[in-house]
């Protein structure tokens, strides 16, 4: 069983209006104990942003804050305390991204740290 029945739902949904495959792009936010997503977009196989017209985006539109619970659930597992910003660290930015051919999450995860950046990429699991 999934541990993103939505996504995963949603990404099915979505595929037959793009056959050659399509990636949801979630990304997010944190600092000062608060934490959120801030945006989301589609891109083709080619990285091309996917026009917010289309019927794809309506779908994604739908239900896209019950998709960004379910990452968010993952988000917090992986990195507790994301949101935090204390001492030397000013809080973490990152995205999720969806790959509709191969059913993957991968995800980016950076710490803001006084005047750095560290960077923790990672594929994470199928759908």
């Amino acid at each position: 069983m999934s541990r993103y029945p939505v996504l995963k739902a949603t990404m099915e949904a979505v595929k037959p209006l793009h056959p050659e495959g399509f990636v949801l792009v979630c990304e997010y936010s944190g600092s000062h104990d608060s934490g959120w997503f801030e945006h989301w977009w589609l891109e083709s196989p080619t990285s091309q942003v996917l026009p917010r017209d289309s019927e794809s985006y309506d779908k994604f539109s739908e239900v896209i804050e019950k998709i960004q619970q379910e990452l968010y659930w993952t988000l917090e597992s992986r990195f507790p305390g994301w949101e935090i910003g204390c001492d030397n660290v000013e809080g973490s930015d990152g995205q999720f991204r969806i790959d509709s051919r191969t059913m993957k999450i991968s995800q980016s995860h950076y710490v803001r740290i006084h005047d750095r950046e560290d960077h923790s990429p990672d594929e994470l699991e199928s759908l």
